[in-house]
């Protein structure tokens, strides 16, 4: 488990800043996609886009295919 915590971490800290503000609020913290906006400031689209591509991402690092 800590070695999954561990690269977990250094995953979100690999991530560009929107996109890790974005997945630590909503699947972190658990706000709430309007939350989310009025907390960093942004749409709700961005808090989307971001989220869902910070999730790609952290999904091809810590889930690699196998080829």
């Amino acid at each position: 488990v800590l070695f999954r915590s561990s690269a977990l971490v250094e995953a979100l800290l690999a991530l560009p800043s929107a996109q890790r503000r974005a997945v630590v609020l909503r699947h972190w913290l658990g706000l709430t996609v309007a939350e989310t906006a009025r907390e960093l400031g942004i749409s709700e689209g961005t808090v989307k886009s971001n989220s869902s591509r910070g999730l790609a991402a952290l999904q091809a690092v810590l889930e690699p295919r196998e080829a």
